[in-house]
């Protein structure tokens, strides 16, 4: 074990206890997000780990608690059946997913913690052939550590996706500023048409009407979808009770939920989370009868619009390179599925598989069509969000 830390896999009463001090490390991380707070993962555990062990690694430091990396041990797709293929997976993404996920610790421990968790999990008595670390940034502290894993170990990691952001701190006009003129003028008569033109309204719903705009949002996402011929995973009981549980759980402070009402009717619902001056934009649902009046892009505009207004530094558009993210934002960062294999005949086989199963997907796809999903790891795809939030 490195010197000065110890690892220990805590118990369920113990993670289910430890949302104190759980949230001051989420809070303290170099890139905070909600997906990384003890209520999002507690709350994934209650609705997707009925048929998944539980192995938060608690990370200390003598007495203090300084890192959490939170593992569970999936169930293997057909072939790792087969094989046996015991896999580790960091908890909280599987059927919702959240972006950046990484282990939970102060930026001047993650690296050192990190190592310790890999020092422990090759430690004998801890049975496992591959670790999934999926969706985490260039820069996480997951991929720091990784850098400094024992020889015993193989990681590789495959870009998945991108996540467009806006930096801050500016002004809404200085954000249209940096939009070409044509793309600033859009956003400025669609905004009008709609909210002078139409008496349209931007609210705000508070904790007490959490419910009922969450039911809207799922209601109005459900009828977009089936107009668009989208098979949408936010559709999905599971995920549905997922969100309902953790809106009650979660600081209200970081949640945003906003809508646009037309007199009495809510026309579209924005479903986003605020932590340490970031803003998340998750979900967004509209009524597909006002959809020559763009009430999605109005509402996300409206919500850069506050968000800038009250100090925010970045707005983060999450995972996908919808277009008009790609016009809004100035930069992204890649995010990466990371496995790390074992020194185990099981975890060569995996590979052996994923490497196999990478080659026929290349081999399938159009020439021309880059490569952005990554090889299966005898497990399961790499969840995908559908195409598009709106």
């Amino acid at each position: 074990m490195l010197d000065g830390f110890s690892v220990r896999i805590a118990a369920a009463e113990e993670f289910r206890a430890a949302r104190t001090e759980w949230n001051r490390l989420a809070a303290s991380m170099s890139f905070a997000t909600p997906f990384s707070a003890w209520e999002w993962v507690y709350t994934w555990w209650e609705c997707f780990g009925a048929d998944r062990q539980s192995l938060p690694l608690f990370i200390y430091r003598g007495q203090e608690l300084c890192a959490i990396l939170p593992l569970w041990r999936r169930p293997a797709d057909v072939l790792g059946r087969k094989f046996g293929v015991r896999m580790l997976e960091l908890a909280g993404a599987h059927g919702v997913y959240p972006d950046h996920l990484d282990l939970i610790a102060a930026p001047e421990d993650a690296s050192l913690c990190m190592r310790a968790a890999l020092d422990f999990l090759t430690r004998p008595g801890v049975p496992w052939d591959v670790l999934r670390l999926p969706t985490v940034a260039e820069d996480s502290a997951a991929l720091s550590g990784l850098r400094h894993a024992p020889d015993r170990l193989t990681v590789a990691r495959h870009p998945v996706t991108v996540a467009p952001y806006v930096a801050g701190p500016k002004s809404f006009e200085q954000f249209l500023g940096e939009l070409s003129r044509n793309e600033r003028y859009k956003l400025r008569s669609r905004s009008k048409k709609l909210l002078e033109g139409e008496g349209v309204a931007y609210v705000a719903f508070s904790r007490d009407e959490r419910e009922s705009a969450l039911h809207l949002l799922l209601s109005l996402h459900e009828r977009r979808a089936a107009e668009k011929g989208i098979n949408s995973s936010f559709a999905q009981p599971q995920v549905q009770a997922f969100h309902r549980a953790l809106l009650e759980r979660m600081d209200w402070d970081h949640v945003l939920l906003r809508g646009l009402r037309h007199k009495d009717e809510v026309i579209a619902v924005f479903y986003g989370f605020r932590v340490n001056q970031r803003v998340f934009y998750f979900q967004l649902g509209h009524h597909p009868g006002w959809s020559k009046w763009s009430p999605g892009l109005v509402l996300i505009t409206e919500t850069i619009r506050e968000s800038f207004g009250g100090g925010c530094k970045e707005y983060n558009f999450l995972q996908g390179d919808e277009p008009f993210k790609r016009i809004w934002a100035g930069q992204a960062r890649t995010l990466y599925d990371c496995y790390v294999y074992n020194d185990t005949l099981r975890a060569r086989i995996a590979r052996g598989l994923s490497d196999l199963k990478g080659r026929l997907k290349d081999v399938l796809r159009s020439p021309k069509t880059p490569r952005m999903d990554p090889p299966n790891v005898a497990s399961c795809e790499a969840d995908r969000p559908e195409a598009g939030k709106q």
